[in-house]
């Protein structure tokens, strides 16, 4: 097991839309890095991204799991779609099933009066708006490729990464 571990921003700041748009770009069968590392090369079992949430930062995490002997293959392609991403190559395309996604997973997870009454709470127990839905979309669809490049220059940066390797290690 691979993992890449970042320092990110928390849910009160202003730009932790886009480290989610980031994770859902990272994240899912539909994306680049799973289609490429997976479907493309073979190199591993599965692959993605997750963040650990908190209030003023949070963790970005990549990880993924392969055979020991292809792990330094598998850093290599995270670190290539990490530099495809910093480098503003990204396409409107991507960027808008990602926020498409986004909204849906929204709405869907809201959709008996406890889990709305639980949005509600949260957001107001954390000093947010308690109705944020039109404020969250229009952060998403301000959303562009610079963004995320100016967010992964400066949150998913190589110094400083934490990575850690699970298992027999071939790169010693």
């Amino acid at each position: 097991v691979i993992l890449q571990g970042f320092s990110d921003v928390g849910i009160l700041h202003k730009d932790f839309i886009i480290g989610e748009i980031l994770n859902e770009l990272l994240s899912g069968m539909s994306s680049q890095l799973f289609e490429k590392v997976r479907d493309e090369k073979g190199l591993a079992y599965y692959i993605g991204s997750t963040r650990t949430l908190g209030l003023e930062t949070s963790m970005f995490a990549i990880y993924a799991g392969t055979h020991p002997e292809q792990s330094q293959a598998v850093i290599e392609e995270i670190n290539s779609e990490l530099n495809r991403i910093r480098f503003g190559e990204v396409s409107d395309l991507e960027l808008e099933r990602c926020r498409t996604r986004l909204k849906a997973a929204r709405v869907m997870s809201r959709q008996t009066i406890g889990a709305r009454a639980m949005h509600a709470a949260i957001n107001l127990s954390y000093g947010l708006p308690i109705d944020d839905d039109a404020e969250y979309i229009a952060k998403l669809d301000a959303c562009d490729a610079k963004s995320l490049m100016q967010f992964v220059a400066e949150y998913i940066n190589p110094k400083n990464r934490v990575q850690l390797i699970i298992g027999p290690n071939p790169l010693k």
